[in-house]
């Protein structure tokens, strides 16, 4: 498969994911990211929307460690500074934040 049609790939599978968020339906819209990431892993838009449906599926756990794999894996400032912000609400919601958010 060539890089444009991987790409056009991923961008399918990150708007029908999109979609699916809308529609509240998470495990759709998770598997829909994924498949994105599967040709296209350096997907920031894949990576942070991946992230946040884990999180609003009620897989905090699963987040917490998708957001550090964003963050790391990004180089848009804007992406790793909501991923920080976003990774430490959860820890919030979790209270783990006195233990956690320190150790960023």
């Amino acid at each position: 498969m060539g890089t444009s049609t991987m790409a056009q790939t991923a961008n399918r599978e990150i708007l029908k994911g999109n979609e699916e968020y809308k529609k509240t339906q998470d495990e759709a819209a998770i598997s829909s990211y994924q498949k994105a990431l599967n040709t296209t892993p350096a997907s920031d838009v894949a990576n942070y929307n991946l992230v946040n449906s884990l999180y609003k599926s009620g897989k905090a756990a699963e987040s917490q460690a998708a957001y550090d794999n964003a963050i790391q894996g990004s180089k848009s400032n804007g992406v790793i500074e909501n991923g920080y912000y976003n990774k430490g609400v959860v820890y919030q919601q979790q209270k783990q934040c006195l233990r956690k958010c320190y150790q960023l």
